[in-house]
């Protein structure tokens, strides 16, 4: 796998671990499964052409938590600007102070089951569906514009109590998580559990 992270960025994400060091749910962003399947999806990317001419528009990122993926997207496809979604306040002032305020990234405090608010997406991807109950995917699922590239995330780590929705197999997880056309599914062991990610549209 490609190294997609910036040492520029390992030191800011350093800077505001130490001025936090109680702060757990920081910590949570570097487990080596976080950053892994984060890195994963960047390959994805540049395999399949993005790294050459990344379309026109806006990312969006459901479950953008603190920025860690935004901040990666950014670093790897210039020009390209990324709202990070999260229904959690405090991912707003968090993911700015990770991102050292970086103005190519907006962070957005919403629900996903009723966001609509597309302007002129590029890509849109969803690495928390595993958080959400199958109604809930499918509410957002319905207001994903056609015609624009999608990546999904899931995983089969039952053990977790806020996952809500996972699969024993990959099979399952494109089922329940359907495109109606696909260019890439596939796993990553991640020790403790497997990831799942599916490329495609709509």
């Amino acid at each position: 796998m490609k190294n997609v992270i910036s040492h520029h960025r390992v030191i800011d994400w350093m800077n505001v671990i130490r001025e936090n060091p109680d702060n757990y749910r920081i910590l949570e962003n570097f487990w080596a499964s976080q950053l892994n399947s984060k890195a994963w999806l960047v390959n994805i990317l540049h395999t399949y052409g993005w790294g050459c001419w990344f379309p026109p528009g806006n990312v969006y990122i459901f479950g953008g938590w603190y920025g860690i993926l935004a901040q990666m997207i950014v670093d790897n496809f210039p020009n390209v600007n990324v709202i990070s979604i999260d229904k959690d306040p405090q991912c707003i002032e968090m993911g700015k102070k990770l991102s050292n305020d970086d103005s190519r990234i907006t962070f957005v405090c919403d629900d996903m089951e009723t966001y609509s608010s597309y302007y002129v997406p590029s890509l849109i991807i969803n690495t928390s569906t595993e958080h959400v109950s199958q109604e809930v995917f499918d509410s957002w699922l319905v207001n994903v514009p056609v015609h624009i590239p999608v990546i999904l995330q899931g995983n089969d780590y039952f053990s977790c109590i806020e996952h809500v929705r996972c699969f024993p197999t990959l099979q399952e997880f494109t089922t329940h998580n359907p495109l109606s056309y696909t260019l890439f599914s596939g796993t990553l062991d991640c020790t403790q559990f497997t990831r799942y990610m599916s490329l495609g549209y709509k």
